[in-house]
């Protein structure tokens, strides 16, 4: 009894640890920060993503989206923020991160939104933005297009 309790914490452990991507290096030095609420969809596109920055050795940190309010976009050559929409509205931690961002530091933001309709599109001026539902058939799209800004971002670096 006491080993089948025991093998079945671990079994939790271990798929918990593995559900979300890690990162070994501290935010404050990472090129490219990934905040993200957590989904089968977006746990896809950041490893699609992850896999290409440590191809040409750019150092990411992934967090919580909760976590954005200790980011500061100017410390990073890039944020990519990846959230759903709600009623039509960016969620309040990345609403929050966006106003508190310069105008003049946006442009280093990379901001995927998973929504019904990808017509939607945020009213926040120079952020570099798409819309996607979650389907597992536009991940590729949505890796892309982040991909290309991250590589415009860090233009110069090890790309």
């Amino acid at each position: 009894m006491k080993k089948t309790v025991v093998l079945g914490l671990l079994t939790i452990c271990i798929a918990g640890c593995a559900g979300w991507p890690q990162s070994k290096i501290k935010l404050a030095d990472a090129d490219v920060v990934i905040a993200m609420q957590n989904s089968r969809f977006k746990r896809g596109v950041v490893e699609k993503l992850t896999q290409r920055l440590e191809a040409v050795n750019l150092s990411y940190r992934v967090v919580q989206l909760k976590e954005l309010r200790s980011v500061s976009v100017e410390n990073h050559k890039a944020v990519v923020v990846i959230n759903k929409i709600w009623a039509w509205h960016l969620n309040d931690t990345t609403s929050e991160f966006l106003l508190k961002t310069p105008p003049e530091a946006r442009e280093k933001v990379i901001l995927i939104s998973t929504v019904g309709r990808e017509t939607w599109e945020p009213d926040v001026p120079g952020v570099q933005a798409i819309t996607s539902a979650s389907k597992k058939s536009n991940q590729d799209k949505v890796v892309s297009f982040a991909w290309k800004n991250i590589g415009r971002l860090c233009e110069g670096s090890r790309l």
